[in-house]
């Protein structure tokens, strides 16, 4: 910038002096070009009347003082003409300094708007743009070529602002891949603990699974031979009934094995005509033996005549244990009384069974309700779920050709409804 400015004074400078040493050497020209024809004239004619004095033959006494007179008056000529010279010369000095100075400043004023001022405009323009604001445009046409330094200029700004817009959406389009990829490598970690933590659960499950087989038997064992000795007790004996208690809590350690070993046995699907009353009682009582079952008061609310769904009933057990064991952990409070409302409905109009699951729980927060039927997505403190419960509920009702929703609030409680198409068969509770 220091540079271009001082290129500019030294240009009208250079330019004033040249113009200025022309005009004042064509002015000193001119004025000696007159007063040199000036003298030469005066010095002929002092030659010719010199000649004629010298030669007085040719002329009388009259003609000779006549002419001494006329000598007299070119050589007073004479002696004035140097202070003629330089008053011509003093003259022609100011006239071409006027003109000099005139035509200076007219050049001057024409070189700083025709040339200058849009050089200067230019080079703040460059410095604006090299500071960020690719959005400046330049619009000089006082000269062709100012014209064309000012178009090629907004092309580079053009291209610069081009560049730049490129630039800041790759920028944006990097940050969202990279926050995608952090999102990502998260997910995949919290899959890897998920998947790690439910081959855990998959082992306790077979462990748990050949545990109550082996329980099965010395259980057997025991009611068998506690059915013998109550047959053979008297009914009055102080023993009989804490006999009877114990053939009672048998038969129901073993139910709960034999109904632990049906629900782990893989097996494969059986689409049959299944009653959902029957499930859901079946599924209670696979919960039933859970702590927070106590505080638990479970309402009934089945319709009289309801149609059997056709589905399998190992799978649809699992749908309502899942469920109910999502209830029983949303209830947190140990002396608080909680409700297990269970509803089963008949849409006649849709050709439906529709099952409600209500609690009055904890509820589940807006922002986790798009979530919670995705896998491994869980509300539930560390190593207390695995977040498939829910994900696996919403992939048996869709083989089933039904569909599950929820409505839920917090500290209100959550209601789950499961919609199945039902079969042509009715059944009357």
């Amino acid at each position: 910038m220091f540079f271009k400015k001082k290129f500019g004074q030294r240009l009208i400078l250079s330019v004033g002096v040249l113009v200025f040493l022309s005009f004042c050497s064509f002015f000193l020209w001119m004025e000696y070009r007159h007063e040199r024809i000036l003298l030469e004239e005066l010095e002929n004619q002092k030659r010719i009347v010199f000649i004629q004095i010298v030669n007085p033959r040719r002329e009388g006494e009259l003609i000779q003082r006549v002419q001494l007179q006329r000598l007299k008056e070119i050589s007073t000529n004479l002696g004035a003409t140097p202070s003629r010279v330089k008053l011509g010369i003093a003259r022609g000095l100011s006239v071409s300094l006027f003109f000099t100075l005139t035509l200076g400043l007219v050049f001057y004023f024409w070189l700083r708007n025709r040339l200058l001022k849009p050089l200067k405009a230019i080079c703040e323009g460059m410095r604006i743009v090299a500071a960020g604001n690719t959005s400046l445009r330049l619009n000089w046409k006082n000269t062709s070529e100012v014209e064309m330094l000012s178009q090629e200029f907004n092309r580079m700004a053009g291209s610069l602002e081009k560049f730049h817009s490129e630039i800041y959406e790759k920028a944006e389009e990097n940050a969202g891949l990279y926050g995608e990829a952090k999102k990502m490598h998260q997910a995949l970690e919290e899959t890897q603990k998920q998947l790690i933590y439910s081959e855990k659960l998959s082992t306790i499950g077979q462990m748990a699974a050949g545990i109550a087989h082996e329980m099965n038997n010395p259980l057997t064992t025991i009611l068998g031979y506690t059915q013998i000795i109550l047959t053979e007790m008297e009914k009055d004996n102080p023993n009989y009934e804490d006999l009877k208690k114990v053939e009672q809590e048998t038969k129901r350690i073993l139910k709960i094995t034999q109904n632990l070993l049906t629900y782990s046995r893989p097996r494969e699907l059986k689409f049959v005509p299944v009653e959902i009353p029957k499930i859901i009682d079946y599924a209670l009582e696979l919960v039933h033996h859970e702590k927070k079952y106590k505080n638990v008061e479970v309402v009934k609310n089945y319709n009289d005549c309801l149609p059997l769904v056709k589905g399998d009933e190992g799978e649809l057990v699992q749908v309502f244990v899942n469920l109910f064991t999502n209830a029983l952990h949303a209830f947190n409070e140990k002396d608080k009384l909680y409700k297990l409302i269970l509803t089963a409905m008949h849409n006649e109009e849709q050709k439906t069974v529709e099952i409600e699951v209500s609690d009055t729980g904890e509820g589940i927060a807006p922002e986790n309700l798009p979530h919670i039927f995705e896998p491994f997505f869980t509300t539930k403190r560390k190593n207390k779920g695995s977040g498939l419960g829910l994900f696996v509920i919403y992939a048996i009702i869709a083989r089933h050709q039904g569909k599950v929703e929820v409505k839920s609030e917090l500290n209100q409680g959550t209601t789950f409804l499961i919609t199945l198409p039902e079969n042509v068969t009715k059944i009357t509770l």
